[in-house]
């Protein structure tokens, strides 16, 4: 499973605080309700993101941000 997705800053994701988000591909569950589902069926259509990339901008923010959701499809 790759990353397939980021979002620097979420108010809604992690109630109370602000998060950024982090979104993996080709999760095996497939529920009726996920709310990425292109993500599940069809990952390979996304590009995988830089890890270290990643771990740098999230380092950046680690003065405003409270955590880091990890989410799928």
């Amino acid at each position: 499973m790759g990353i397939k997705g980021f979002q620097g800053t979420s108010l809604l994701d992690f109630p109370g605080r602000i998060a950024s988000l982090v979104f993996w591909g080709g999760c095996n569950l497939t529920c009726p309700f996920c709310h990425n589902p292109p993500l599940v069926l069809e990952p390979e259509s996304y590009p995988d993101l830089d890890p270290a990339g990643l771990l740098a901008d999230l380092a950046d923010r680690k003065s405003f941000i409270d955590g880091v959701v990890v989410s799928g499809g």
